[in-house]
């Protein structure tokens, strides 16, 4: 597809906070902080509908068109749509067995699900210099 697949809005808040804990004429210490948070959705995609799962996008390399991502209304625009993996008793995952979510006993692009975004909610971090 070439071209604008569909529309999001993003919103966003962002602050920071410094403090000059010490200030001689031999020594400096600052402390600071950050805190960001982002909350994108999609708000429009082409060929959108109540049966139609979402644009998938993200292709994973070496597995002949798999994708990593789906986009579709009301998400955000990167959303993890993958199998759900079943685990052992110990929590260890089986390989190569996922959940069959709707039960027609075969593994298929019906069986994938939206496991969230690896885009953060909330970010920040924290810092001292001293000089």
């Amino acid at each position: 597809m070439l071209g604008s697949a569909g529309k999001s809005t993003c919103n966003s808040i962002d602050a920071s906070l410094r403090l000059m804990a010490i200030k001689t004429d031999n020594l400096q210490w600052s402390l600071g902080g950050n805190f960001a948070s982002m909350k994108s959705r999609v708000t429009s995609i082409v060929l959108d509908g109540p049966d139609y799962q979402g644009l998938q996008s993200g292709i994973i390399p070496g597995t002949f068109g798999r994708t990593l991502f789906i986009k579709k209304h009301g998400y955000s625009p990167a959303e993890f749509f993958l199998y759900q993996q079943v685990y052992d008793e110990n929590g260890s995952p089986l390989e190569n067995i996922y959940v069959n979510i709707n039960g027609d006993l075969r593994i298929d692009d019906n069986d994938r699900k939206r496991l969230g975004s690896p885009v953060p909610d909330y970010f920040g971090s924290l810092h001292s210099v001293l000089t």
